[in-house]
């Protein structure tokens, strides 16, 4: 089984088939982030109002929250450069680009100084429609869509170049009618299921993840990451 990132990460996807892919708990074999802005704040109504403003991203590296969210940005009209870095002068500076993992919806919901950010659809689909607030968490109501990012997949089940055709084809068979029907091992894995699936989407975003440029942690999503994992949807 690989991540859409494991399987840009691949020398050759040449050697390997995509077999089938997972289908996650909205009931899809992909996801995509919604942009989102402070509700409160009517002076962002698109992407490109995201400009001189501080961002809330998902998780550093992350393709959907981070890399996917980028290109969203910068095609928006608003390229990550142009996101507001220090909310004051050095040396009180405080970097603008926050990695808060799942927690960049509630950033946004609730810190005065963050007023856009992204959350994974599929967070975004198990929030409350309405009633958040500081103490049990935000809810929908109180972010709006200004924008989304492209369809990530989910990972993918593979057979390597030494699988003979018409094991792979049973496998296949076996993930897509039997194995998402078995409530045990869906539970285990997170998900729904399995359904076939078009190499073709993960090698689009392999492509354009080849374009992005190399990057440094900064400090805040080091020490996020060092003190406690952050929830990473498409790693």
């Amino acid at each position: 089984m690989l991540t859409c990132k494991e399987y840009a990460e691949l020398e050759d996807t040449g050697k390997i088939k995509v077999v089938a892919a997972a289908v996650n708990s909205i009931g899809k074999t992909s996801r995509k982030a919604f942009i989102i802005s402070k509700k409160s704040d009517t002076r962002i109504q698109r992407i490109a109002d995201v400009k001189e403003k501080r961002f809330a991203f998902g998780t550093f590296g992350d393709v959907l929250t981070d890399k996917a969210t980028k290109r969203a940005l910068d095609q928006g009209g608003c390229p990550p450069k142009d996101i507001l870095v220090d909310l004051f002068p050095p040396p009180f500076g405080i970097l603008g680009r926050l990695y808060m993992g799942n927690d960049a919806c509630k950033t946004v919901s609730f810190d005065p100084t963050v007023n856009v950010g992204v959350v994974d659809e599929v967070v975004y689909a198990s929030l409350p429609a309405s009633g958040g607030n500081f103490i049990v968490g935000p809810s929908q109501d109180l972010v709006a869509k200004i924008g989304e990012t492209e369809e990530i997949p989910e990972w993918a089940f593979v057979a390597g170049p030494s699988a003979k055709p018409e094991i792979t084809a049973k496998l296949m068979e076996y993930l897509t009618t039997q194995a998402k029907g078995d409530k045990a091992v869906c539970e285990q894995l997170g998900i729904k299921g399995f359904e076939a699936t078009d190499a073709a989407k993960y090698d689009a975003v392999r492509a354009w993840l080849a374009t992005m440029p190399k990057e440094e942690a900064p400090p805040e999503a080091k020490e996020r990451q060092s003190s406690a994992a952050a929830p990473a949807s498409m790693e």
